[in-house]
C-alpha cells in the first residue's frame, strides 16, 4: 500500500517536473513573460505621482499600446 502510494508521488511529481521544464524552454512563453514585464514595469513608472502630468499621461498611452500590441499578438490581455 505505502510503496503504491510512493509510486503515485512520484510519477505525479516527474510529471509537474516536465511541465514546468518545457514550459521553461520554449522561447513563446519567455517573450510573454519579457512582455508582462514590460508592461508591469510601464504601468508602475505612470502611476509616479513626482513625474508631471503630461509626462505620466504620455507614460500611460505608451502602456495602453503595449497592451493592446500584447492582446493583438497573443489572443488575450496580459
Amino acid at each position: 500500500m505505502k510503496t503504491t502510494f510512493l509510486v503515485i508521488v512520484g510519477i505525479f511529481a516527474a510529471v509537474i517536473l516536465f511541465g514546468l521544464a518545457s514550459r521553461a524552454s520554449d522561447p513563446l512563453t519567455a517573450e510573454k513573460d519579457s512582455a508582462r514585464r514590460a508592461i508591469d514595469s510601464c504601468d508602475k513608472g505612470w502611476k509616479d505621482d513626482l513625474l508631471p502630468a503630461n509626462a505620466r499621461l504620455m507614460m500611460r498611452n505608451t502602456c495602453d499600446q503595449m497592451r493592446n500590441e500584447y492582446t493583438t499578438k497573443y489572443g488575450r490581455a496580459p
